[in-house]
């Protein structure tokens, strides 16, 4: 599949979910000793830093890409950890011991890490500066905006990013309908974030990639061709 993309002249940018979003993983008997619960890896276990570790070198070694996406969205809210005091863990320190421990792992295989950056909807946003990598490719995503739309309190916080000099790639989707989505999060981003920063978009239709979810797809490549084409 990699070198397919690359005879096409498409980088193929590996994505492993490191804490969450890992229900199609975690159903198996097998990942029961990693498993915390449906969704989430159990909290400051050995045996699931091993299998990062693992996964890392896996992904590192055989894509071309030196850019591997960690995924860490809605890590720490709930369903995710049911116990509260290991939501308390994960928020503090430890969350940030997780992801400083796959970004050095990433980084010694000559590799650049690439987040979602949930962290902002939910915390401190002068703690992210002081603790985040600006090595870090940072995702900032919005699914629902409108062109109409007041600016969202949230969305705000997104200059943060490039304002302390964090590389963009903001993520729009079409997966909840609202086709504008995308055009309206692109436009803001060329007028609020620096243009040093913005290093792309990125589309996260959020289906299958079988039918019948291919033609949404398809889709969400076409809204990308018309926004940036039209605007570039």
């Amino acid at each position: 599949l990699d070198d397919y993309a690359a005879s096409s002249g498409v980088e193929l940018v590996p994505c492993i979910q490191t804490l969450a979003h890992l229900e199609q993983f975690l159903q198996w008997s097998e990942s029961a000793p990693l498993r915390d619960n449906d969704i989430c890896l159990l909290v400051d276990e050995p045996k699931v830093y091993d299998f990062i570790r693992a996964e890392l070198e896996s992904v590192s070694r055989i894509f071309r890409s030196r850019r591997v996406h960690i995924g860490m969205d809605e890590e720490d809210q709930p369903p995710c950890h049911h116990d509260t005091s290991m939501i308390v863990m994960r928020r503090g320190d430890l969350w940030w011991h997780d992801l400083l421990f796959f970004v050095k792992e990433i980084e010694k295989r000559g590799v650049r890490a690439w987040m979602f950056q949930d962290y902002l909807r939910y915390h401190s946003p002068e703690e992210f500066v002081r603790r985040m990598p600006k090595t870090v490719l940072q995702s900032p995503w919005n699914y629902q905006l409108k062109r109409t739309d007041k600016e969202p309190a949230y969305v705000k916080l997104y200059r943060t990013l490039s304002d302390n000099g964090y590389d963009v790639v903001p993520c729009g989707s079409n997966c909840y309908g609202v086709n504008e989505s995308f055009g309206a999060y692109y436009d803001w981003c060329k007028v609020n974030i620096a243009p040093e920063r913005l290093v792309g978009m990125q589309m996260a239709p959020w289906l299958g990639i079988f039918e019948p979810y291919r033609r949404l797809h398809f889709a969400a490549a076409d809204l990308i061709a018309a926004e940036t084409g039209r605007k570039a």
